[in-house]
């Protein structure tokens, strides 16, 4: 076989599980919900002319830095009709473009086992968050093989390869663009790489023009300077004087140390804790480890006489240590819960590394033994490769809040359907109480590509778009609620209609979990104790009301009830009422 050809073999082998996702993600019903859906709002804002400016919101009251993403994706999106399923696809195709990329460059650098490393370490990123996150329109999802691409032209940059340069440089755009967290992490680890390369002799022009035309990927700032310039100043603010607290350098370091750990995400796959779980926290003594063995193999590389095949990895030395305290600064940075998608980027590092002490140490190997290594590597991509296909083929692929928020959507398509004021004018859509299910950008999507005129209130503008409605011309406004107490307290509102509900009570218990919950939620209102209405939907209600002056046997009957849904999704729904009827909010309103 072509020795170029075998790379190719190794692409496309990698790419089994990027198909078999989008096929699994179609057979699913290509269900958007929770960012999932926002995205495809914003993708089909790029598509039908309103040229989005700015990123994925964020629960801070900002954007992300770019919108080039939900360009890229408009093809997709013209392909499908506006379906969800193109954003599937599109998902897929830009998770096999990126694989392409990485196994290309590093048999540029390193051969075929350079290129059974790199994708097997893409595939084992994919493994450490499980699901189908290859074809996933989700953004942390989205930024894994781009941080992988930028990680591997980065070490490429480090030994002066002109296409290492325009990758790093492109990639690096972008992924600041999908997250502002990659900001800190691709910023220190690029420099570190351009500066090796000008201090190695390397063409400051070949650096000027890569970095000038990665610039340009930034050009949808401008097409909302106003909205752009106030997003940098509230980007600002909130890393400047945030009243949030950072989770500092010792539990950052714990945390990285996980991942260093045999426990780690990417030799396990995903951790108990899930995807929106806390991070989970290492021991000491792996960092410490890591640490030592880098310093000895860096001591060991520039001591190898200057025609060692181990010399060569000296270029590359001041990147494995930028990497190493990029990443301990990126966690100890990240405000308030330190959820694992927001830095999905250490298991990369930590592979990264671990790579590169492993190529120090056989770098000096034989040519008898160097097919064994191959072998080792291409083993290890088989095993990944492995790995990344059986989440994927599990009959469970598609989350139980997803096929419950299709069928709270259908409900509503028939309520639309039936409903006498379907053709008098639009809905205004509001925010009953978010959470988890990620009901109310589902609802917006699906029906605005159903082509049901409706809109959105103007305090909402900023994450879903130029879709405001005067609550005037809106003919019923529809409150959706994420979560079973927001429901009860709207549904027995005066002038309430139910739109849709997915619980799992009878008639009857759902009858009693309303009144229950109404009278425990107007009890808290009474006595000034707002912020315990959350606890209305937990099995430990009784216990977390039991100091308060409230109605305890409701309490302890409720808790009862509440045993039957107790997870997220189990319980929500719809709720319309006419314009002049809808109840004021005055409970404490969850984000998306």
């Amino acid at each position: 076989m072509n020795r170029w050809a075998r790379w190719w073999v190794i692409a496309l082998l990698g790419s089994i599980p990027v198909v078999v996702s989008v096929v699994h993600g179609l057979m699913g019903g290509a269900i958007l919900l929770q960012d999932r859906a926002v995205f495809g709002l914003q993708v089909a804002d790029a598509a039908t002319g309103s040229f989005p400016s700015l990123g994925q919101y964020s629960w801070h009251g900002w954007s992300h830095l770019g919108s080039l993403l939900f360009y890229i994706f408009v093809p997709f999106h013209w392909l499908a009709g506006g379906a969800s399923w193109g954003l599937f696809v599109g998902a897929g195709a830009h998770s096999c473009a990126l694989l392409v990329l990485i196994a290309w460059l590093a048999f540029r650098l390193r051969g075929l086992w350079g290129t059974a490393t790199a994708v097997a370490l893409l595939l084992a990123s994919w493994m450490s968050v499980g699901g189908i996150a290859s074809a996933d329109v989700w953004t942390p999802f989205l930024a894994i093989p781009l941080f992988v691409l930028f990680v591997t032209a980065a070490w490429g940059v480090t030994e002066r390869d002109r296409p290492s340069m325009w990758l790093m440089c492109m990639s690096a755009a972008l992924l600041v663009q999908v997250h502002v967290g990659y900001l800190p992490i691709v910023g220190l680890i690029g420099l570190t790489a351009l500066g090796t390369f000008w201090w190695t002799g390397g063409n400051q022009r070949a650096m000027a023009r890569p970095i000038l035309s990665s610039l340009l990927l930034f050009l949808p700032l401008a097409f909302n300077p106003r909205d752009s310039a106030a997003n940098f100043v509230h980007l600002w603010r909130f890393f400047s004087h945030s009243d949030t607290p950072t989770i500092g350098f010792s539990r950052g370091l714990r945390v990285v140390a996980f991942e260093m750990s045999p426990e780690a995400s990417w030799l396990q796959g995903p951790s108990s804790e899930g995807i929106v779980g806390e991070a989970r926290n290492g021991s000491w003594g792996w960092f410490a480890g890591v640490v030592i063995i880098l310093l000895l193999c860096t001591i060991w590389v520039f001591r190898s006489p200057a025609e060692s095949p181990r010399r060569k990895f000296g270029s590359s030395v001041p990147i494995m240590w930028a990497g190493l305290v990029a990443m301990v600064i990126g966690v100890a940075q990240v405000r308030g819960y330190l959820i694992p998608y927001v830095v999905l980027w250490r298991a990369v590092i930590v592979m990264l590394i671990v790579a590169w002490i492993v190529g120090v140490i056989l770098a000096n190997t034989s040519m008898v033994r160097q097919p064994l290594i191959t072998a080792g590597a291409m083993g290890l991509f088989v095993l990944n490769l492995i790995g990344a296909i059986l989440p994927t083929t599990e009959v469970s692929i598609v989350m139980p809040a997803a096929v419950r928020v299709r069928e709270a959507i259908a409900q509503a398509v028939v309520f639309q359907e039936n409903s006498p004021s379907a053709d008098e004018g639009a809905i205004l859509f509001r925010l009953g109480d978010g959470g988890l299910v990620g009901l109310y950008p589902a609802l917006l999507y699906d029906f605005e590509q159903r082509g049901i005129t409706g809109g959105i209130p103007a305090d909402v503008e900023r994450v879903f778009g130029d879709r405001v409605l005067d609550p005037v011309d809106a003919s019923s406004v529809w409150m959706v609620c994420d979560t079973g107490w927001a429901f009860s307290l709207l549904s027995s509102a005066s002038g309430a209609t139910i739109v849709s509900v997915i619980t799992p009570f009878t008639p009857e218990e759902e009858a009693k979990v309303v009144e229950l919950q109404t009278l425990l939620a107007h009890e808290l209102r009474t006595i000034g104790h707002l912020e315990a209405v959350t606890s209305l939907d937990s099995p430990l209600v009784a216990i977390s009301l039991s100091e308060l002056d409230i109605n305890h046997d409701a309490a302890q009957e409720l808790a009862t009830l509440n045993q039957r849904a107790s997870t997220p999704g189990d319980r929500f729904g719809i709720v319309a009422f006419a314009s002049s009827d809808v109840p004021d909010i005055w409970w404490p309103l969850e984000v998306f």
